[in-house]
């Protein structure tokens, strides 16, 4: 995925619907993440999840779910032993989730080579494209060419098909599969004890 793609997808309607589908999967296993946040600090009502919620960046609600594990004397403890490890995993598909969330599609020609939709990075994103004054000469040459500046390649660029944005919504479904099933198994523990 990570790797240039030769072709890309022959209509834009394919890779809407893997970025829909994609920012799904991981709007439920964020939903999953506040429950074991609501969990972890002794119950299960919406007042913790609601807090969780106005937490802005995964990376700070991933802190606050580290306090409240590392806080948690229950007697349960051994069914949350796996967040810290599962947290580094939603860490690092965050980023994946920031170029899903933050790309646009795009018809990229670069002839044989290269031709159709990829989603892609925004060409107003500072941190992941070449400043204009650095490329001027070839954007130039291109212009003149008749080609679009959409050639220019950026060490940071990521030009995704849907199969690419599937595969990463088959490791968002995954990890969510691993954190509902740490919250099942914790959830029934606890309540198991109340009655």
């Amino acid at each position: 995925m990570t790797k240039k793609q030769k072709q890309g997808d022959s209509t834009r309607d394919d890779i809407f619907h893997a970025v829909g589908m994609s920012l799904n999967s991981w709007e439920n296993m964020e939903h999953t993440l506040a429950d074991i946040f609501a969990l972890l600090l002794g119950g299960d009502g919406d007042g913790a999840k609601r807090a969780f919620g106005t937490i802005a960046t995964t990376s700070a609600r991933q802190a606050m779910l580290l306090e409240a594990f590392n806080s948690y004397l229950g007697k349960h403890r051994e069914h949350f032993e796996a967040l810290p490890h599962l947290l580094n995993r939603v860490d690092t598909l965050a980023n994946k989730r920031n170029n899903l969330a933050h790309g646009i599609v795009v018809f990229v020609d670069r002839g044989e080579e290269t031709k159709g939709y990829f989603l892609t990075q925004s060409k107003y994103n500072s941190r992941k494209n070449f400043s204009f004054r650095g490329h001027y000469d070839a954007m130039v040459k291109l212009h003149e060419a008749g080609k679009s500046f959409d050639s220019l390649v950026h060490p940071k660029e990521y030009e995704w098909t849907a199969d690419d944005i599937y595969e990463v919504n088959n490791a968002i479904i995954a990890l969510h599969k691993e954190l509902w099933d740490m919250h099942f198994k914790g959830f029934a523990a606890v309540h198991s004890q109340e009655t």
